[in-house]
């Protein structure tokens, strides 16, 4: 889609998007989300890179006998495979696929670093409680370990109409930190190549003590800063309260396309570190979100 020329070029070099990461267990969850994996990889002309992990060695029996047949796994999951890559989702798309062993997590790692991939796009279920990703509780060590920003498909993402997907409004959550600025440049160059507007949120805790008029008027300013030269369409929108919550309820006030928020990796994800207001975003949000660390 043409970039808009009203708005002023970009002052940082935009991040390109060249080899985007999508591993499926061919669950429903996962092909939920191949349509935003595919449009983002031709908004960019990028290639994708379709994978199935199948798991570590099978265990074996008192006389040394597998209980399943690794090869059988192996030949199963190719024909899985090439199934799901002939469908009509993925035409026109520069397209690699195949099948790994070994644990998900590691494996998808190390695809990650080998291949330079700049985008890992998966597909959640999110259920309630315990909140666990489609492949098992392996999402947690990838948001800590992937180097890539990750796109993920939660359960109350919008099916797209007939697959197709369009970004047209993208909401940036930002905790206005230094590191806003590096995450920013990500979703220009969203905003950029699909011509969407550009919505910049913060949530400011509600702590009315004596600095809280203070504190509002400087994230008003740090808002404005953030605005981004080079994308045409953009606006602001300051609310009170957690957030979470108020990520969640202003992308559906606001019909985003996209959520983009930044998280902090740590050792671990717990109540008490920034990556559960991610989760808890990814687990409730109108759509896909996008979470980049730092």
């Amino acid at each position: 889609m043409a970039y808009s020329s009203a708005a002023a070029p970009s002052i940082h070099p935009l991040p390109a998007i060249s080899r985007i990461l999508f591993p499926t267990d061919f669950s429903p969850c996962s092909k939920a989300a191949i349509p935003y994996a595919c449009a983002i990889a031709k908004s960019y002309g990028a290639e994708l890179r379709v994978v199935n992990v199948v798991g570590p060695q099978p265990l074996v029996g008192p006389m040394g006998v597998p209980y399943t047949d690794p090869e059988q796994q192996d030949e199963t999951a190719r024909r899985q495979l090439r199934m799901l890559v002939d469908s009509t989702d993925f035409h026109s798309i520069k397209l690699q696929h195949s099948v790994h062993r070994g644990s998900v997590s590691d494996t998808l790692c190390r695809i990650v670093e080998e291949d330079r991939c700049d985008l890992l796009v998966v597909g959640t279920h999110g259920r309630h409680g315990v909140k666990q990703f489609v492949m098992g509780s392996v999402a947690e060590e990838l948001f800590r370990r992937v180097s890539c920003p990750v796109l993920t498909v939660g359960p109350g993402a919008r099916k797209p109409v007939d697959r197709n997907v369009q970004f047209r409004r993208i909401l940036f959550a930002t905790d206005l930190s230094e590191a806003s600025t590096k995450i920013l440049h990500y979703v220009e160059s969203l905003a950029h190549v699909t011509d969407a507007e550009l919505v910049v949120f913060h949530a400011v805790p509600d702590s009315r003590d004596a600095t809280f008029d203070d504190r509002l008027a400087a994230a008003k300013r740090r808002l404005a800063e953030l605005m981004p030269k080079g994308v045409a369409k953009t606006d602001t929108s300051l609310k009170v309260g957690q957030p979470a919550e108020l990520i969640v309820e202003t992308a559906s006030q606001r019909e985003c396309d996209l959520i983009v928020i930044g998280a902090r990796r740590g050792p671990r994800l717990a109540a008490h570190v920034p990556w559960a207001v991610a989760h808890e975003v990814v687990c409730a949000a109108p759509c896909p979100v996008m979470t980049v660390g730092h």
